[in-house]
């Protein structure tokens, strides 16, 4: 059990500025095990106000309700922090309550505050009343605020050369600390905003004819984004993590470092998956795609490479279609991914991707696609019902005629010859006399190899 001692004056004016002394009061236990003393010595704490030095210089005047209920939450986590366990369900959003504060110090408050983190704590109001974790967090409200201050009066007139750095500056140190204070997300939140600024000064510097000064700035929005796509990831984040790859992505286009974009966009098609995202996540991998394919047609020595990484992202693509349900969708993803394979001279892939796209066309019930995809793949068997069932007999004569002939070359003379039947049939319907009768002849020929040919 964690005993700590509370001092216990009696209560003040809520409306008042007067003072308790801390010191002279007679200290109480306090149980942090006990919800109901917990609370009663967070009342306490509101009670006895404010210490001097945050009343009279640190908060702006006049001292408010919130001000005092969020300086006891505080004050309380500061006792809270020494207990072990540590204990749950403290009184009082220790969230708001920095929060409250950040928003109600004076500037000699700010300050000071901002001095306590060079001398790491020690001997002053900030130190003394509220844990490391609480004073970074405060600091990192702070300059953050301040940093939204350049952000305003950039947009006001001040040139990005002037707004744009300080404010980078002090967001990318508010990041520290809230990552410091145990605050991931925040931090993220941070360095988004410093990637903002950075691609803002960039195309200041851009439309002022600076292109080292525009580089430095992508660059900076660049090494941002990273830093928060592992801080959106620590904090479980998994659409914003997709959504901060994105905009790497971005900013490596416009350094026109492609390959890391369309890595950056494969990566945001995961976490966008993860999500549960399903739009987002395709659409990211079809930018991938896209991007590998560009970088086909832009460098030459590296083609097969590029087409390589295209097959690859453009089967992610198809992949997520067909688990989500897409189905022609994916069908006709699986006819680009058999170009692609065209294109890197591996036929045998290309039918096999054919065959995947004619079978999503027919969980997609797009018959005459179907049968396309299926004789594209060497599939004839199965694409002549479909071109039968689509009304197209002299295809369906077509597939039957292949169809029977390869299972003639394997042996199987029963099956040629009913596909070869099958195949006079379709020419008959389509008006194909010589294709009909040259069809029968092979037949017959099976049906009885040792007869004459019939004559003329």
């Amino acid at each position: 059990m964690s005993m700590f001692f509370v001092s216990a004056g009696a209560p003040s004016d809520a409306h008042s500025n007067a003072q308790i002394s801390h010191e002279d009061a007679a200290p109480e236990p306090l149980n942090f095990n006990d919800p109901q003393a917990v609370d009663a010595a967070h009342q306490t704490f509101v009670n006895q106000g404010l210490p001097a030095r945050w009343r009279d210089a640190l908060l702006a005047a006049p001292p408010t309700d919130d001000d005092r209920h969020a300086f006891a939450t505080l004050r309380l986590r500061k006792l809270a922090d020494q207990a072990q366990p540590y204990p749950t369900g403290m009184p009082g959003d220790l969230e708001q309550a920095v929060t409250t504060l950040a928003n109600h110090l004076s500037p000699t408050g700010r300050t000071e505050l901002l001095q306590s983190l060079e001398v790491g704590g020690g001997d002053n109001a900030f130190a003394q009343y509220l844990t490391d974790q609480d004073r970074w967090h405060l600091a990192a409200d702070v300059l953050a605020a301040r940093a939204k201050t350049c952000y305003v009066a950039w947009r006001n007139g001040t040139s990005a050369e002037d707004a744009g750095p300080p404010g980078m500056a002090d967001y990318r140190h508010a990041a520290s600390l809230y990552e410091r204070a145990g605050l991931p997300a925040h931090a993220a939140d941070a360095l988004k905003r410093v990637g903002a600024i950075a691609l803002k000064t960039a195309n200041f510097y851009k439309h002022t004819d600076q292109p080292q000064r525009t580089q430095e700035a992508w660059r900076s929005a660049v090494n941002a984004y990273l830093d928060e796509v592992e801080l959106r990831r620590a904090a479980g984040q998994r659409a914003n993590v997709a959504d901060a790859l994105e905009r790497l992505a971005g900013v490596y286009t416009l350094l026109e470092e492609h390959d890391d974009a369309a890595r950056s966009l494969t990566a945001a098609s995961e976490s966008y998956e993860l999500a549960d995202l399903r739009d987002e996540a395709i659409a990211a991998a079809r930018k991938a795609e896209a991007r590998y394919m560009r970088l086909a047609q832009l460098a030459p020595l590296t083609r097969l490479t590029q087409l390589a990484l295209a097959v690859d992202a453009c089967k992610r693509v198809a992949q997520l279609y067909s688990r989500w349900e897409k189905y022609g969708a994916a069908a006709h993803t699986r006819l680009r991914l058999a170009g692609l394979y065209g294109d890197l001279a591996q036929p045998k892939l290309a039918r096999e991707a054919h065959g995947d796209a004619a079978r999503a066309f027919v969980q997609a019930k797009n018959w005459a696609m179907a049968a396309d995809a299926f004789w594209e793949s060497g599939e004839y068997e199965l694409a002549a019902p479909l071109f039968r069932s689509t009304e197209q007999p002299d295809r369906a004569g077509d597939a039957y005629a292949a169809a029977a002939a390869r299972r003639e070359q394997e042996g199987a003379h029963t099956d040629a010859e009913r596909l070869y039947r099958e195949a006079a049939k379709e020419y008959e319907l389509a008006g194909m006399w010589e294709m009909r009768a040259q069809a029968i002849r092979f037949a017959d020929k099976l049906a009885n190899p040792g007869a004459l040919p019939a004559s003329t």
